[in-house]
Order: C-alpha cells, then structure tokens, then sequence
C-alpha cells in the first residue's frame, strides 16, 4: 500500500473516532481539534484528533449522575477506544460511583461543599478520588485522543 493511500486510511479511522466521541458526548463534548500530516501527494491527513469531555459536578448528585454516563459513554464510542479512552471512562465511572453514594446517603439534589478530612485526600473517599482525576487531567475537562507517530 503506498504512503498517501496509508495516511488516506488513518485519516478516515481518526475522523471516524472523533466523530464518535463528539456525537456521543453531546453538550459535554468539545470540538474537534485534529493534528495533520502532509502526504506524498500534497494533501493533508488527520493523523490524530482529540475531543475535550467535561468531567466537571453537577449541581446535584442525580445531575452529576447522569452527565457521567454520558461521559463515559462518549469516551468508550469509537469501535476501538484507545488506553486514553478507557482512563477518561473509568475517572467518569468514579465520578458516577461518588454520585451514587452520595444519592444513598440521602442527597437532597443540592451540591455540599464539605471540609476535605486528611484521609479522604488520600484517596480514601469521594473527595479524594475527584483530587486524583483532576490532578491526572489537570482540571475538569479531559481529552480524548491521542497522537500517533507515522514517521517510522
């Protein structure tokens, strides 16, 4: 297969991706940024793309409840999600568990604002589990996509 017919290829399947990613996220997904690659033939392929997905509360558990499994729906929709993928479904599927637990204890919808106890900041609960996913997302919102070097 010749070079511009493999970049045509690999612009299709990173189109395709992002397109699931977006069209899955709805509201919560951002737009599609793509990285290029001039081929052979003087054209531009996408060679990567990614789509921002908010992984910020809601003001209710039942809201943060619901925006989550669409988050993480929206992360793993590609036909083949990538490692990046997974990790942004998994940190979605935490928030989601912390809005379960926090609707069991009898949350009444509004957002609490509580003391971050020395335990809890160490992963132990909720709160420390939101400080690992933003500290490894350095913020609320997450990328998905990736970069793939066809240079060798």
């Amino acid at each position: 297969m010749g070079r511009a017919r493999e970049l045509a290829v690999r612009d299709r399947e990173v189109r395709a991706h992002e397109r699931a990613h977006q069209a899955a996220g709805g509201a919560h997904a951002g737009a599609i940024s793509y990285d290029y690659r001039r081929g052979p033939d003087g054209q531009r392929y996408a060679v990567s793309g990614e789509v921002a997905l908010d992984l910020s509360r809601e003001e209710s558990p039942g809201a943060t409840l619901q925006k989550m499994q669409q988050v993480r729906h929206a992360a793993l929709a590609p036909a083949s999600p990538s490692a990046a993928d997974r990790r942004i479904a998994a940190a979605a599927a935490a928030r989601a568990n912390d809005a379960r637990a926090e609707l069991a204890r009898g949350g009444n919808g509004a957002l609490v604002q509580r003391d971050t106890p020395a335990g809890d900041a160490a992963g132990g609960g909720p709160t420390g589990r939101y400080a690992e996913v933003a500290a490894m997302t350095g913020g609320e919102l997450m990328r998905l996509g990736g970069r793939l070097d066809l240079s060798a």
